[in-house]
């Protein structure tokens, strides 16, 4: 039975992945878009990226914690998941939208917190 319960919130996180997944094109159709707007104070933006940074790496951890407990047969978070799916989709466009201007320590973090994040992911269909 726990393995069918892995199996199906397997398949629900590969398809809320798949839908909030953008294509390359419209990425950059919505970056070139977002480079005609009025520049923004610098230091103003630094501050926003750093919030969305920090929001992202605590998204990170909630997820890798829901994640830990459909492993361990924990059925009554689906909602949670499902709400955390949800907000995937306004991180992935808000660090999109910073990614340029992060510093070299930014940029690791990201990338760590990313690293983390396909872990989880995949951490559910490996074997306990």
């Amino acid at each position: 039975m726990r393995k069918i319960i892995t199996i199906l919130f397997a398949g629900v996180l590969l398809v809320s992945f798949a839908a909030c997944g953008g294509s390359k094109k419209d990425e950059k159709s919505e970056q070139a878009t977002e480079t005609t707007e009025v520049k923004a104070d610098p230091e103003a933006e630094a501050v926003d990226a750093e919030k969305a940074l920090k929001d992202f790496e605590s998204y990170v951890e909630r997820y890798a914690e829901i994640i830990k407990k459909m492993k361990a047969g924990d059925v009554s978070i689906a909602g949670e998941y499902s709400q955390l799916s949800q907000q995937k989709k306004q991180y992935d466009a808000d660090l999109a939208r910073y990614e340029a201007g992060f510093d070299a320590a930014q940029k690791q973090r990201w990338e760590d917190a990313r690293t983390k994040l396909n872990g989880a992911v995949k951490s559910l269909s490996e074997k306990k």
